[in-house]
């Protein structure tokens, strides 16, 4: 079901969100406050310059909680992918696309769980990836390692025994293998790719990750749409949450996704995978 005239940034003006208590039991907003009492302290014993560092320390992560910059910057990524969703022209594009293909990294092995899988915040890429294959009536590819290290199984085992479990077994189903890396799943791709006879793949991976995977998928010769999903930042910074000022782990695992693709952009370009 769709909703409709209801998108991210259509939120109630009546409505004010109080910031939640729960910002205080944060760990990064207990470092805050141990470099505020440290800060204290040395002002105490009349040592100033100690005092001042550990109040920049401070000051600058409240200043990037309060500027919402790790959002900011995974909003930048993902920008591209959700404009071009909104674009008239979108449709078409996936005009001749024979297959779709999702990069890993949904989930881990949970053996207290009821399937036996954890799903993390990428599970946004297996649920668009079913959801367009079926729409498309195309085959569907499953990326991804191993889902809890040596010797465990493949995520992509997880993910099929979900969709028989649901009945969704009328999708050809297809698995990359094992792949360590978003490198290995676009060399894998090109394989499927030509046994199959495939020249052009829909692409479903986190917006945030798309630039990175975009890259080498292309590289590899094949003729990609990218469609982008679990968009972090720009739905965050729509969010009507008063800026606060403690830092929190949401804000830090932003900036560390952001700091791995920018880094591992880099790393795929001096090993030419891009």
């Amino acid at each position: 079901m769709k909703l409709t005239g209801f998108t991210s940034r259509n939120y109630h003006p009546g409505i004010k969100i109080m910031p939640s208590a729960k910002v205080f039991f944060d760990p990064f907003a207990w470092v805050w406050f141990a470099l505020m009492a440290g800060a204290i302290w040395n002002l105490r014993q009349r040592q100033f310059r100690p005092a001042l560092l550990l109040v920049g320390l401070a000051g600058l992560m409240s200043l990037n909680e309060f500027f919402k910059i790790p959002n900011r910057l995974m909003a930048l990524k993902e920008q591209a992918y959700w404009q071009a969703a909104e674009s008239p022209n979108y449709k078409a594009s996936f005009a001749g696309a024979q297959a779709v293909v999702m990069c890993g990294g949904t989930l881990g092995i949970s053996r207290h769980d009821f399937t036996g899988a954890n799903y993390n915040g990428g599970v946004n890429r297996f649920l668009k990836a079913v959801e367009l294959a079926r729409a498309f009536n195309k085959p569907l590819v499953l990326g991804g390692g191993l889902a809890g290290g040596k010797g465990s199984p493949l995520e992509s085992a997880y993910e099929k025994a979900w969709l028989q479990s649901w009945g969704l077994t009328n999708l050809t189903i297809l698995t990359l293998g094992f792949c360590q890396t978003t490198h290995d799943e676009a060399l894998a791709a090109a394989n499927v790719a030509k046994q199959n006879g495939w020249n052009k793949i829909i692409l479903v991976t986190s917006a945030y990750h798309m630039d990175r995977a975009l890259g080498v998928f292309r590289k590899t010769g094949l003729n990609v749409v990218p469609v982008g999903c679990e968009y972090c930042g720009e739905e965050t910074l729509a969010e009507k949450h008063p800026n606060g000022y403690l830092p929190t782990t949401g804000s830090a695992e932003h900036l560390r996704l952001y700091l791995c693709e920018v880094f591992g952009w880099w790393f795929y370009r001096l090993r030419s995978w891009l």
